[in-house]
C-alpha cells in the first residue's frame, strides 16, 4: 500500500495511518495530522480555529478536524462517518487529491516545539477525565524529549548570552542552553495550548476540569486574560537574544530575576534541585531535568512582573504553589504556580486541552 498525492506522499507516519496501525484520530497530532488538515482545505472543508494561530494547519486533531473530517466521510457516501482517518478515508482523499492534481509544495515551518512541527513528538489520545480538577501526576521522564535538541537547534531556540559555572566544568554553557531551549519549547507548548484553549466554546468547563484550575483556581475571565499574557511574555523573554542567564557559583538559590530586566541568575541548587518541606527540611526532587526547566520559566514569569505569591512563608515547589489555587488572583501573581503548570501541560495534560 502506498499514497500517490503530493501532499501525503512518502510520509511514514500516514503510511501507517493506511495500515491503520495506528490510524490518525481525536488528540493526535503532528506533521501528518497538518498534511491531512491541508488537504481537507484544499478540499474546500473549512477549520478557521486549526489556522488561527499561525496561519497554517496546527497540526492538532481536535473537535474541529474530527467534524471536518466526518463532513468529507459523509459527503463520499461510501465512507463511516467516524471521524477516524483511517485506510479508506485516507485512500479517498489521497485519490481525490491526485485526481484533481492538486497543487502542493509543502507547508511553513511551524515554531520548534508546537504540536504540528517535524519531528515533534505527538501525544496518543486519551479519553479525557472528568474529575475536577485533577491532581497533576508525578512527571515521569517524559520531559526529556524536550531536551532532544543538538547545539544549533538550542541556540536558535534559546539565543540568550550565557556565562556558565566558573568551578563547575559538568555544566558547559551548551548543557546549560540545552535546558533553556527545552524551556522554550514547554512555554511555546503551554501558550498554544492556551490560545486554542481560548477558542474553545466550552473554555470555561475545561478549565475548571483540567490543570488550570489545579493551580489557578476556579475560572474567572480575569484569571484567564491574566495567565495567558504572562506566557507570551514568558515566551518573549526567553526567545530574547538580550536574555543574559549568568551562573553564579556562591549564589546558595536556585535562580534569580527581577521584573522588566532580562537576566536570569542561577545558583548552587539550580545544578542539584532540592525542594524544602514545611518542616524546614531538605529533600532532593523527584525530578531534577523538570525543576531545572520549570526554574527558567519561573525567573521568566519574575521578568513578566509575576512574584513569589509564597513570599511570607519562604517556600517554594509544588504543594505550596498549589495551595494558592484557592486564593482568589494570588496563584497568578505567584511565578511558582506558572512553572509547574508548564511542565504539567507539556509532559502530561496538553492531549487534554485540546480535545
Amino acid at each position: 500500500m502506498t499514497l500517490v498525492s503530493n501532499h501525503f506522499r512518502g510520509n511514514q507516519r500516514l503510511l501507517k495511518a493506511l495500515e491503520n496501525s495506528p490510524a490518525l484520530s481525536k488528540g493526535h497530532s503532528g506533521h501528518a495530522v497538518r498534511l491531512v488538515q491541508q488537504a481537507l482545505l484544499d478540499l474546500n472543508y473549512s477549520m478557521p480555529i486549526s489556522v488561527k494561530q499561525f496561519g497554517t494547519p496546527d497540526g492538532i486533531f481536535g473537535s474541529e478536524t474530527k467534524t471536518a473530517v466526518r463532513n468529507f466521510q459523509r459527503d463520499s457516501k461510501e465512507l463511516s462517518t467516524d471521524g477516524v482517518v483511517g485506510h479508506n478515508t485516507l485512500t479517498r482523499i489521497d485519490t481525490m487529491l491526485a485526481d484533481r492534481k492538486t497543487r502542493f509544495t509543502g507547508l511553513p515551518a511551524l515554531p520548534p516545539g508546537s504540536p504540528g512541527a517535524v519531528g515533534y513528538e505527538p501525544f496518543s489520545p486519551e479519553k479525557p477525565k472528568k474529575d475536577k480538577p485533577v491532581p497533576p501526576p508525578r512527571i515521569p521522564h517524559k520531559i526529556e524529549r524536550f531536551l532532544h535538541v543538538n547545539a544549533q537547534t538550542a541556540r536558535q531556540l534559546a539565543p540568550a548570552k550565557i556565562t556558565p559555572f566558573a568551578t563547575h566544568p559538568e555544566w558547559p554553557e551548551e548543557a546549560i542552553r540545552r535546558y533553556l531551549a527545552a524551556a522554550v519549547r514547554v512555554a511555546r507548548m503551554t501558550k498554544l495550548t492556551l490560545h486554542t484553549l481560548e477558542a474553545h466554546k466550552n473554555l470555561e468547563a475545561l478549565w475548571n476540569s483540567g490543570f488550570e484550575a489545579w493551580w489557578f483556581g476556579e475560572y474567572s475571565d480575569r484569571k484567564f486574560r491574566k495567565v495567558i499574557a504572562t506566557f507570551d511574555s514568558i515566551v518573549q523573554h526567553l526567545t530574547s537574544p538580550s536574555l543574559r542567564v549568568i551562573c553564579d557559583d556562591e549564589k546558595g538559590g536556585y535562580a534569580n530575576a527581577n521584573p522588566g530586566i532580562r537576566k536570569i541568575t542561577l545558583g548552587k541548587l539550580w545544578m542539584k534541585p532540592v525542594i524544602v518541606n514545611p518542616n524546614g527540611a531538605a529533600a532532593t526532587v523527584h525530578d531534577d531535568k523538570a525543576e531545572r526547566i520549570q526554574t527558567f520559566i519561573h525567573e521568566a514569569a519574575h521578568i513578566a512582573g509575576r512574584t513569589n505569591g509564597l513570599s511570607e512563608s519562604h517556600l517554594y515547589g509544588r504543594t505550596p504553589a498549589h495551595s494558592l489555587a484557592g486564593k482568589g488572583m494570588k496563584s497568578t501573581r505567584s511565578a511558582d504556580n506558572y512553572g509547574y503548570y508548564a511542565i504539567d501541560i507539556a509532559t502530561e495534560g496538553q492531549h487534554r486541552r485540546l480535545n
